[in-house]
């Protein structure tokens, strides 16, 4: 008699791992995604920062301005569901330098055409970069 408890209790040490080991997979498998979901929106919002902006476009971080992205046209904002629209970011840079004539001179298209800065306005030292988002309607067809 004593054979079959044992064989009773080794079976039951068998199905007590197997129910760990598939519920620590479930659990296992369900971190690796919530830890991808927060890692992509964390390495998306760090590529978007001001000092990987500043970096990129060759200014300080003190003449870059990201504004918030919206998200009213996501999924999951209400109500839940498709919706037509989208956001597409804007990366606007302002250039300053000086003319021949010794005046201050900005120019908003990278450079090409320049103006005169107005008088008494601010103006930052080294070029000035604005992130901004603009709202896109999809075509309804």
């Amino acid at each position: 008699m004593t054979d079959l408890d044992d064989v009773v209790d080794a079976l039951k040490d068998v199905e007590k791992a197997v129910k760990s080991n598939a519920s620590s997979s479930f659990w296992g498998g369900v971190s690796i995604v919530f830890f991808f979901f927060i890692m992509t929106n964390w390495i998306g919002d760090m590529w978007n920062s001001k000092i990987i902006t500043a970096v990129r476009y060759g200014t300080s971080s003190d003449n870059v301005q990201v504004q918030k992205e919206p998200h009213d046209c996501d999924f999951l904002e209400a109500p839940l569901g498709r919706k037509p629209c989208r956001y597409v970011k804007i990366v606007s840079m302002v250039k300053f330098s000086v003319s021949t004539t010794g005046n201050p001179i900005q120019s908003f298209d990278d450079g090409k055409t320049w103006e005169t800065v107005s008088e008494g306005s601010a103006r930052p030292r080294g070029d000035y970069v604005v992130v901004s988002y603009t709202k896109h309607m999809d075509d309804e067809q």
